[in-house]
């Protein structure tokens, strides 16, 4: 058991490639007229097949070992994994949401800590319309912890499913994983272009990438044999041939990888059939790569392994830092290194005074790691429903007088004229008054938001979005129709009319004249 689950120093340096290129891609510097990572967003796949991988590994050598599983230690040890350093950034990230959110943003951020907390935050942002990636997304503290939602329900479901199947259903149990694994990708590839953003958040758009990490894990707990252990030559199969087998793919699958992280972009169909290409990769480095061979070697570098070992602070840090950095800011490139170099500060900081202390139970024992995270969990959770229940016109509080005087207030002000019409079927209507400028993006035409005598119509994007408020003020009584679509400039509106049931709305609403 001991030598099956030895350390394997390739796979941190996988998880530094994951992350350096997540936070390249979040960064957006472009040198030379571009942005070279803008496929760094495949770092996300990578972690989900590391993910798969090490906690099948887990889970199918105790099994097979002592032929029972222990939840309780399980789930112990991913909550000392993940929890601390979570909480401990939520914390560090409440004075300046305070600062710098305006009131709508600061609800929106309360509620995603709130999903973050207890374990939905790719739910909550599917169901609040943020499109990954586009401008007003870069702008929200924890939208990066839609992954972790993801690991943590995989986490959540499936030891209960192994054990289940494993008792009841064994010999079956490699068929019913291969039969949801392809299921999960064709439903990927099928609702990639009808609902990108439901197939990017969805658990099950994702499944067969952490199970291709199980299957990884199923051989080599099933062949005795650990990826690091020599092979014993024999007659049939020459050492040799071999060696140049193994020799061979990993460089196949680290070829992969860095080619979808520099050739991928946001019109890359993802997740679907493309992300095969990372994902192979990333199988094939883990399924046949070893110390001894050259990707092995460059991998399990000091640098890189250092890097994969802060890497999970490095993704918590990164994205609330470039979040608040960019709020009423045009940064620069040498602004976005500087974010970078305060990322690393500080994860080195928290790997060190954080993480590795809780993952110990000698130095933080069950009971005062328990007590801690419910304290946490409690004072978080009491902050942030306080906030989402003060509503706006609380939250305006935070401003002089003169400052609300000038924005008028959105609570009972003009703008909260400005709402999603009652009965109509915007996929994202709701009925309290707090949903307001997020809620009119993505509409089609029907459901538009409209205020005043609606003599403009507005199309475009999420940066145009952003400034209907002051478009307000100024218009006063000549009001506008609001169609905004995230992340997608509208000049291609005939992409509207290619459905015709919708011909007719326009007809009768925009007429000619």
């Amino acid at each position: 058991m001991t030598s099956r689950l030895s350390y394997r120093p390739e796979i941190d340096g996988l998880r530094a490639i994951a992350v350096v290129s997540i936070i390249l891609y979040h960064a957006q510097i472009a040198v030379l007229g571009r942005d070279w990572f803008e496929g760094g967003f495949v770092g996300v796949d990578i972690f989900f097949v590391i993910s798969g991988y090490l906690i099948s590994r887990i889970i199918l050598t105790e099994q097979q070992a002592t032929g029972s599983f222990s939840f309780l230690n399980f789930y112990e040890r991913r909550a000392r994994r993940l929890l601390p350093m979570l909480f401990v950034v939520i914390f560090a990230s409440i004075p300046w949401a305070w600062e710098k959110l305006l009131p709508l943003d600061f609800v929106d951020y309360a509620e995603s800590i709130l999903a973050a907390l207890f374990f939905g935050s790719n739910f909550f942002f599917y169901f609040s319309a943020t499109e990954y990636g586009a401008g007003d997304a870069m702008l929200k503290p924890f939208l990066h912890t839609w992954s972790l939602g993801v690991e943590e329900q995989f986490y959540l479901v499936f030891p209960i499913l192994s054990v289940i199947a494993s008792k009841y259903f064994r010999p079956h149990f490699l068929t019913v994983v291969v039969a949801l694994s392809l299921l999960s990708l064709q439903f990927a590839e099928v609702m990639e272009p009808r609902n990108p953003e439901l197939n990017f958040y969805l658990p099950f758009s994702r499944f067969w990438e952490l199970a291709v990490g199980f299957f990884l894990a199923y051989k080599e707990v099933n062949s005795l044999q650990s990826p690091n252990r020599p092979i014993a030559q024999s007659p049939n199969r020459p050492i040799a041939q071999y060696d140049i087998f193994k020799q061979v793919l990993p460089i196949i699958g680290l070829y992969l990888v860095v080619c979808s992280v520099l050739f991928f972009n946001n019109q890359t169909p993802h997740p679907g059939f493309y992300t095969l290409v990372p994902v192979l990769g990333v199988a094939l480095i883990i399924g046949f790569s070893s110390p001894d061979d050259l990707v092995g070697k460059i991998l399990g570098s000091k640098p890189f392994v250092w890097v994969g070992l802060i890497s999970y602070s490095a993704y918590l840090w990164h994205f609330p830092i470039f979040a608040f950095s960019r709020v009423g800011t045009a940064p620069d490139n040498g602004d976005k290194v500087g974010w970078i170099v305060l990322t690393f500060f500080l994860s080195i900081i928290s790997f060190f005074v954080i993480e590795r202390p809780f993952r110990r139970r000698e130095v933080v024992s069950l009971k005062v790691f328990l007590m801690i995270i419910f304290l946490a969990t409690t004072a978080i959770g009491s902050v942030m429903v306080y906030f989402t229940n003060k509503g706006l016109d609380g939250l305006w509080g935070r401003y002089p007088e003169v400052a609300r005087e000038l924005v008028g207030g959105l609570g009972g002000g003009e703008w909260s004229k400005l709402l999603h019409p009652s009965g109509k079927m915007g996929v994202h209507h709701r009925e309290d008054s707090n949903y307001r400028t997020s809620g009119c993006w993505d509409r089609w035409p029907g459901d538009a938001c409209r205020y005043g005598d609606e003599k403009l119509v507005f199309l475009g994007d999420s940066y145009l979005a952003v400034y209907q408020r002051a478009f307000l003020d100024v218009l006063g009584e000549m009001g506008f129709v609001s169609l905004v679509y995230s992340a997608c400039a509208f000049l291609l509106f005939s992409a509207i009319l290619k459905y015709a049931r919708y011909s007719a709305v326009l007809e009768n609403n925009f007429p000619a004249s």
